[in-house]
């Protein structure tokens, strides 16, 4: 009586085993028949709708042949694994950008534009320039917190295309400039700003030198040599004066020789 107790205890370990295999196998089926549907359906599924967000300089339909213009394939499937594993081509005032499913055939395209951080006036118009000295937009608008840009010498301008400033130690010494003010802050009249948003203006003379207009603040930077220097010095002096008139004279600043003197001249007319 024991032994056959004991053989029915193994027949129903033995049936349990048998069902939960049974149970695997067909939840192992069900997860395969499932992920290639998936990939079936990916492969024969066209993008049919592109949308997109974060910008002012590309419509839903410009985007979408700039993405499948040139013959790209519109599989839901293969634009995800792109997506997913290649480096996104490099497309025109855009910093970054990410592509998320919208529907079963549609893409929501997200766009980090590339920030403007200053603009020159030409022919009427206002051209706004990005950190690398592409021209981003031409517009009539004035942007607030963005510094007018005088004293160049442009002669054409294309959109797209980096600012065709006649001497390159200028546009060297701009874009030097451009890009440590969009990446430096400073405490400013009780409140954290980014120096770009609080410069007005940046002058280029004919000798390329260049002053940096602040306020009621004038900061005479010299020539390109030991340019990134003297603007670091300016960031440190710049919070002390915020309600001073005057010259922050630092054209003669230079750490490689250890002139680190700086002078400041008050002064009430700055003759913008």
């Amino acid at each position: 009586m024991a032994k056959d107790l004991k053989t029915l205890r193994i027949d129903k370990y033995r049936k349990q085993k048998r069902k939960k295999s049974r149970k695997g196998l067909y939840i192992a089926a069900f997860v395969l028949a499932a992920f290639l549907i998936i990939i079936v359906t990916g492969l024969f599924l066209q993008v049919r709708k592109v949308s997109v967000t974060g910008n002012a300089y590309y419509t839903d339909e410009q985007m979408d042949k700039i993405l499948f213009g040139d013959g790209q394939s519109r599989s839901v499937l293969v634009v995800f694994l792109k997506e997913l594993l290649l480096p996104h081509d490099e497309i025109p005032f855009v910093e970054s950008y990410k592509i998320r499913p919208d529907g079963l055939d549609g893409i929501k395209v997200s766009l980090v534009v590339k920030s403007m951080v200053g603009y020159v006036e030409f022919m009427g118009s206002n051209l706004n320039f990005d950190r690398d000295g592409m021209v981003v937009e031409s517009s009539k608008d004035v942007y607030p917190d963005i510094p007018r840009v005088t004293g160049l010498k442009i002669n054409s301008v294309v959109l797209g295309q980096t600012l065709p400033v006649e001497s390159k130690s200028t546009l060297s010494s701009l874009l030097l400039v451009s890009q440590f003010l969009s990446s430096t802050a400073v405490e400013w009249q009780g409140e954290d700003k980014t120096l770009i948003n609080i410069v007005d203006r940046i002058h280029f003379d004919s000798n390329e030198n260049v002053n940096c207009y602040v306020g009621d603040i004038s900061v005479v930077l010299g020539t390109g040599y030991n340019l990134e220097s003297k603007l670091r010095e300016m960031a440190d002096i710049l919070p002390s004066l915020s309600e001073k008139k005057g010259v922050l004279h630092l054209e003669g600043f230079d750490v490689s020789d250890g002139n680190r003197i700086y002078r400041f001249e008050e002064k009430e007319d700055l003759n913008y």
